[in-house]
């Protein structure tokens, strides 16, 4: 009996281990429109983690982190004077593929505040 539960807890430890932290790695195009977006950043971030990539002058990123299996991410763009909608998912379920982030203009930057 003593044997059992022993052998049971140490495949519970080794499951356990193995679910312990997982990599996500998000890849995509940034743009307003029709215009490509280049430069910036790009956050991805779980609770307690964040990884930070920058957005090349063709508009396309790449980021990964490794987070807690299970953590819910957002994906974020860095971008003086646009905005988008939050883009966050479970790790179990991050989007594959390329990414296309439309951004909203606010306002241009270094124009006159009125």
């Amino acid at each position: 009996m003593f044997r059992r539960i022993l052998l049971i807890t140490f495949i519970a430890a080794i499951c356990s281990c193995s679910l312990g932290t997982r990599t996500t790695s998000i890849r995509g195009r940034v743009h307003s429109g029709a215009q490509i977006v280049g430069g910036g950043d790009v956050r991805l971030s779980s609770k307690d983690q964040e990884a930070t990539a920058q957005i090349g002058k063709d508009g396309y990123f790449r980021v990964t982190l490794e987070h807690p299996a299970g953590e819910r991410l957002e994906l974020k763009v860095l971008q003086p004077g646009f905005e988008h909608d939050p883009i966050e998912f479970n790790s179990a379920d991050a989007p594959q593929g390329e990414m296309d982030i439309n951004l909203r203009r606010l306002f241009k930057p270094g124009s006159p505040i009125r």
